[in-house]
């Protein structure tokens, strides 16, 4: 998954002759890949500028809230502007890593084979990690799973809630598996989320450089390493907010007692038994809650 325009390429790969029918399709298809790349780099920022504020638990609340103001519009603006230019960029990432596209870096010095190798890497990576993300903590993932099919082995499985923002995400990123965070399975979840961070950040950073080859916006090596100085010190401070990001929700997150549905209700403890979440204080700048809803069991 890279944003790169491929010059030559092996035997078997995407047509690299762009005077050939197939090789304008895959002239336009890479356009549209690196547009989609850039579209969901886009979001990376955002989202990870977002998770920064977790080291302040009330204005990470806020900030969800404010997103979830947008109501019935929030699915469009997600389907429109994150996931369908994830799986654009995805589906032709995979064709082209797939087909063994390599670099022509003599003739269009486009850089190295270990950058070009580090941007399939870290899109592996990074497609491993979206879906570990996606399935644990979006609405449309196992929460959607237990919605419809009410499967027990996913109750006590931590979700993301929209009223609950700072614990809920501390509960699902530092302790999904275990109370103790420093249980093995909880550190392999802390690990895979630093390395997904870190792999979404150098394939944003490395993919608007050779998205500025791919547009020929960049055609002299002088006007490549000036973008490249650019998109570094794009990609270093993403990487810290990224970094950030992650340090408040695992060095520096405190996990507390949080509701085991969306509406921060508790719905099946026992059949017919409902038992709701106690109040939450904003202004303490942390969440405490009545109950350990996500594996609290009630007794008649």
């Amino acid at each position: 998954m890279t944003t790169a325009t491929e010059g030559s390429v092996s035997k078997g790969s995407p047509a690299g002759d762009y005077s050939s029918r197939s090789g304008q399709v895959h002239f336009w298809l890479r356009r549209i890949h690196s547009l989609a790349g850039l579209a969901f780099g886009a979001f990376v920022a955002f989202h990870l500028t977002v998770n920064a504020t977790t080291l302040s638990p009330v204005t990470y609340q806020q900030e969800v809230n404010d997103i979830h103001a947008l109501g019935p519009n929030l699915a469009f603006v997600e389907f429109t502007f994150i996931f369908l230019p994830l799986l654009i960029h995805v589906i032709y990432g995979l064709y082209i890593t797939g087909r063994g596209a390599k670099w022509n870096a003599v003739h269009y010095n486009y850089g190295g084979n270990y950058r070009y190798t580090l941007q399939r890497i870290s899109g592996l990576v990074l497609l491993v990690f979206l879906a570990y993300h996606l399935a644990t903590l979006h609405r449309w993932g196992l929460a959607l799973v237990y919605d419809i099919s009410h499967w027990a082995a996913l109750s006590s499985f931590p979700w993301f809630h929209m009223n609950f923002a700072y614990s809920s995400t501390v509960d699902a990123i530092k302790t999904p598996y275990s109370h103790n965070p420093w249980f093995w399975a909880n550190i392999f979840s802390d690990v895979l989320y630093l390395l997904g961070v870190w792999a979404a950040v150098y394939h944003m950073a490395n993919g608007l450089w050779t998205a500025a080859i791919a547009w020929g916006l960049t055609v002299t090596a002088k006007a490549q390493r000036q973008w490249g100085n650019v998109c570094v010190a794009v990609g270093i401070i993403v990487g810290i907010i990224g970094t950030t990001a992650w340090l408040g929700v695992t060095v520096l997150g405190k996990p507390s007692p949080v509701p085991s549905r969306h509406s921060g209700v508790m719905v099946e403890a026992l059949p017919h038994r409902t038992l709701h979440a106690g109040p939450t204080d904003l202004n303490q700048g942390a969440y405490t809650y009545v109950l350990r809803a996500r594996t609290a069991k009630t007794t008649l």
